[in-house]
C-alpha cells in the first residue's frame, strides 16, 4: 500500500510540475504577444522594411552565385573574347587577370585572385589566357603579365602591372585592389 501512495504522490508533484512549466511557457509567449500587439506602426513598417531588403539581399547574392561571382574562374579557353564582354556586361564589376601558363608570377596572383574572389561577392573574377585571346590583348593593350584589368559596368576602369619584386610583398595586390572594392 505505501508503495501506491507514493506513487500517487510522486505523480501528483510531477503532473504539478508539468503544469507550473506549461504555465510558464504559456506567460512568456502571451508576454511576446503583449509586445507584438502593443508596437506602433512605424516599429512594424520598420522590421517589414529590413526584412525586404534581406530578402532583396539574398535574391542578389543568389543572382550573383548563378553568374560566377564569388568563385576564380577561367573565362575564354578556345580564344573566345566574346566571353569576356559576355561576363563584364553581367556584373558591375569584373576583375581579369591575363595570364601565360607556367609563369611563376601569374601562380602568384592566381593565389591572390582566388582569396579575394571568396570574400568581394560583389565582384567577379575570372582570368583569361592572354596567348588564347590575341586580339582581347591587343585591345586592351596588355603588355606585361601577369596584368589585371578591373572593369566597371562594362567599361575598363584600371590596368594593374606589377613587376616581379613587388609580387612577393605579400599583400600588394589586396592592397592595390582595396581601392577597387569600394
Amino acid at each position: 500500500m505505501a508503495s501506491a501512495y507514493q506513487q500517487q504522490v510522486l505523480q501528483q508533484a510531477l503532473e504539478q510540475a508539468v503544469l507550473q512549466e506549461v504555465q510558464n511557457a504559456e506567460a512568456q509567449v502571451d508576454q511576446k504577444l503583449h509586445e507584438l500587439n502593443s508596437m506602433n506602426t512605424e516599429e512594424i513598417e520598420e522590421i517589414e522594411a529590413i526584412r525586404r531588403r534581406r530578402i532583396e539581399f539574398l535574391k542578389k547574392s543568389k543572382e550573383r552565385k548563378q553568374i560566377g561571382h564569388g568563385e576564380y574562374s577561367e573565362i575564354g579557353g578556345t580564344g573566345n573574347e566574346k566571353e569576356f564582354f559576355d561576363a563584364a556586361k553581367t556584373s558591375d564589376k569584373m576583375v581579369c587577370h591575363f595570364y601565360r601558363n607556367g609563369s611563376p608570377r601569374c601562380e602568384i596572383v592566381d593565389k591572390h585572385l582566388s582569396e579575394l574572389a571568396v570574400k568581394h561577392l560583389g565582384t567577379r573574377f575570372v582570368k583569361l589566357n592572354a596567348e588564347k585571346a590575341p586580339f582581347l590583348a591587343e585591345r586592351l593593350r596588355i603588355i606585361f603579365l601577369p596584368t589585371i584589368c578591373c572593369v566597371i559596368k562594362g567599361k575598363v576602369y584600371m590596368h594593374i602591372h606589377i613587376f616581379i619584386k613587388y609580387l612577393y610583398i605579400k599583400n600588394i595586390y589586396k592592397y592595390i585592389l582595396s581601392n577597387y572594392f569600394r
